[in-house]
């Protein structure tokens, strides 16, 4: 009887106590004016704030309800907390644990809980930057020209734009797709500029832009970040297709989010309706010919052939395309006397043969193909084709492809629009020749012949030599091991230094251009020279 009256004491005392507590804090709200704003310097509890306890990469969700509207962080422990008004997970865990400030995750207002009044102080901006990183016009510009080193909290010092992604299961693909992709100019400052696409209410396209300015924020708390929220995203998007845990095929993740950024900015089938169209969509020309069947081949009509006309059956075709697949040469199943120092290598050109207008591809319904390329992009993705479906795996072709760190020049596989060589106008007729003159505004005043007519068309366009056609890498992605069980990484320049990196994950080394031509190179970024 005597401990069960102690402990009916005890509750009585604890709820006397927090009756009063409440009675306080009701009191001191009333006290204070709507909209109450305070110094650092008037607020007793600014000592208390733990900024290596804050980490904003994560999903904004209440830690105890898992709701997502009007999310609080508390800045001494880093937890998150939903609402701010009495009887809210925020309000009673100022009361328990004596955490007292606290930021909204939207509007990044920081507030003295439960006491009620906001807080408005300088000392607080990086904070602020850690949750939202704004950038103004001229710092963007100037992220390509300097490179200056920032220090983390930890003691680390690290290269803003050049920092590890934790890997949060099997997630190393997009952890290389976002380091390749971050190194893409025009790409990168587009989702750097908020104003860009703060009308857009795609998720997608918010996380992968919040996640671009958290890498190149020089106030960073720590020399890494997590893709938890746009992994989260991409999983939601794609139905589950991508998702973490699993193992995906890189360029498979690369082209889907490409194609889902332009269509959620907005995006149509015209060239220049996204930034993504604009940085990597090109114009391949194909020539397609079908193979005679049994129906429409020559059959004799007495003393006469019936002959089918062979240009009924020949089509030409312009079609874009984001990036380019290259086919692997097999690997010889036979090697020869000194197996362990054998690597199979094929040139970089000669892969590209298949763009050359010549090398024809024969399908299953015997049509045969050639390409060439009619416009190029500004930035141009290579993929090679080193995993193929056998009857029983998934098989990995181990060729090493060399090729140019720069100047990888493609005029020989380029048919640009527009521009005729000579040999191309003597076999037009006059009728042609003045029908081009008249949509390019040219004057046939004193040209009397059809050599005068050529002749003034090829000097007004421009010279081929004046059209960029030479490539720099940028961006190289290498798979490690197989399908299922390898990791990716990313080979990435950082143009501010000239400086090549290795990054896998967290890892961020420096390396030598002659190791990234030498990696089994999966996917490329190459960038166009200007001249």
């Amino acid at each position: 009887k005597e401990e069960a009256r102690s402990r009916s004491e005890e509750r009585g005392m604890e709820s006397n106590k927090k009756r009063k507590l409440d009675a306080d804090v009701a009191q001191s709200r009333k006290n204070l004016k709507v909209g109450d704003v305070r110094q650092g310097s008037e607020c007793p509890y600014m000592d208390t704030i733990n900024r290596k306890a804050l980490d904003f990469d994560f999903a904004k969700k209440c830690s105890v309800s898992l709701s997502t509207h009007n999310v609080y962080a508390c800045l001494v422990c880093g937890s998150f907390f939903v609402g701010r008004s009495t009887g809210t997970h925020v309000y009673y865990h100022g009361l328990h644990e004596n955490h007292h400030l606290f930021i909204h995750l939207q509007n990044g207002k920081i507030y003295c809980l439960p006491e009620g009044y906001r807080i408005e102080d300088p000392s607080l901006a990086d904070i602020k930057q850690n949750l939202h990183p704004r950038f103004s016009i001229s710092e963007i510009r100037d992220i390509d020209r300097k490179a200056v080193y920032s220090h983390a909290l930890d003691g680390e010092n690290f290269l803003p734009g050049r920092i590890g992604m934790n890997n949060l299961g099997h997630t190393s693909w997009i952890n290389a797709i976002v380091q390749c992709l971050v190194t893409i100019t025009p790409f990168r400052n587009f989702f750097m500029d908020l104003e860009n696409y703060k009308s857009c209410t795609s998720l997608l396209v918010q996380s992968f832009g919040e996640l671009t300015r958290k890498f190149f924020n020089p106030r960073n708390f720590k020399g890494q970040i997590s893709p938890h929220v746009l992994l989260q995203m991409i999983s939601e998007a794609s139905n589950k297709r991508f998702k973490i845990g699993d193992v995906c095929d890189p360029i498979e993740v690369l082209i889907w989010f490409l194609n889902q950024l332009h269509t959620d900015l907005g995006g149509s089938k015209r060239r220049n309706s996204s930034i993504v169209k604009r940085t990597f969509q090109g114009t391949v020309k194909v020539r397609t010919e079908k193979e005679p069947t049994e129906d429409n081949k020559e059959k004799p009509k007495g003393d006469k052939m019936d002959t089918t006309d062979s240009s009924s059956r020949i089509s030409f075709e312009k079609k874009p395309f984001l990036y380019l697949s290259l086919s692997l040469p097999n690997a010889p199943l036979f090697r020869g006397g000194d197996t362990e120092l054998f690597i199979p290598q094929v040139p970089m050109i000669e892969l590209l043969n298949k763009f050359d207008g010549l090398t024809e591809e024969l399908s299953q319904e015997g049509i045969r193909s050639t390409y060439s390329l009619s416009r190029l992009p500004p930035y141009l993705i290579l993929h090679m084709k080193r995993f193929r479906q056998n009857q029983f795996d998934i098989e990995k072709n181990p060729t090493i492809v060399n090729f140019p760190i720069k100047n990888l020049d493609l005029r020989q596989y380029c048919s640009m629009d527009g521009i005729f060589s000579s040999a191309d106008l003597r076999s037009k007729t006059l009728e042609e020749l003045r029908t081009i003159m008249k949509k390019r505004k040219l004057s046939s005043k004193g040209c009397l012949e059809k050599g005068d007519l050529i002749n003034c068309i090829v000097k007004a366009q421009p010279s081929v030599d004046t059209i960029a056609t030479r490539y720099d890498l940028v961006g190289n992605i290498v798979h490690e091991g197989d399908l299922r069980t390898g990791a990716d990484t990313a080979y990435v320049l950082q143009k501010s230094n000239g400086q090549w990196y290795r990054t896998q994950d967290l890892h961020i080394s420096e390396t030598l251009p002659q190791l990234v031509a030498v990696s089994e190179c999966y996917i490329q970024f190459w960038e166009l020279k200007t001249i």
